[in-house]
């Protein structure tokens, strides 16, 4: 008798405890963490966007400002349908800064895998800095910006 009393508040106690967590309002999240790897001295004088998109191109959590110096940027994703693929970015803000020279280009890192909620996945973007050419405005050439 006593082992049919202990299993039976067992069983309420594990089927409470199963509502709760359903009901509870949190589910788990994809965590994302994107690394930049770039050179801390490099002035920048646009604004750039970290982001993580879906294999449309659509932004799937929101974008962070970068901030030079920093380089680690984190991202929680409450999926709600499987999730197969992940591309990381660094985009700019502005276009190009015409009076500025100094761009860069980041090639995108894709994933494509099951991604499960809980677990984390790392990205690595790696800038190249790119020195453009200065137009003044009557349209002649000034050189290439050091």
């Amino acid at each position: 008798m006593k082992t049919i009393k202990f299993f039976s508040v067992l069983s309420l106690v594990l089927i409470l405890a199963g509502t709760t967590a359903v009901y509870s309002g949190t589910k788990p999240t994809i965590k994302y963490v994107v690394i930049i790897h770039l050179d801390k001295n490099v002035d920048l004088c646009n604004t750039y966007l970290v982001q993580v998109m879906d294999e449309n191109g659509n932004p799937v959590v929101h974008p962070q400002v970068y901030i030079p110096g920093t380089n680690k940027y984190i991202f929680n994703e409450t999926p709600s349908t499987r999730v197969k693929v992940r591309i990381a970015s660094l985009i700019s803000l502005n276009g190009k800064a015409p009076a500025c020279g100094i761009d860069l280009n980041t090639p995108k890192e894709m994933k494509v895998k099951l991604f499960h909620p809980g677990q984390t996945y790392g990205f690595d973007l790696y800038p190249v800095v790119v020195k453009e050419e200065i137009l003044i405005q009557d349209g002649t050439e000034t050189g290439i910006n050091p």
